[in-house]
């Protein structure tokens, strides 16, 4: 079976605990370091793209080209 369906079993499980009220504080902690995996993946990702995008600092070039 693949990580994905696994993933996605463990979380139906986790889900269907939760409904239930029988999610243990255990359970509960697995599944928010679950959830935040993927989120800290996206937020480097999205740091790294910020900072690609970032405007270009023209008084700094400017002060560069001065101090020649």
């Amino acid at each position: 079976m693949s990580d994905d369906l696994i993933s996605a079993a463990q979380i139906a499980e986790w889900r269907q605990k939760a409904l239930n009220n029988q999610l243990s504080s255990d359970e509960l902690r697995a599944f928010v370091i679950h959830c935040r995996e993927g989120r800290v993946a996206a937020a480097r990702t999205s740091a790294k793209s910020r900072a690609a995008k970032a405007p270009i600092d023209m008084a700094g070039l400017m002060d560069e080209i001065d101090n020649i």
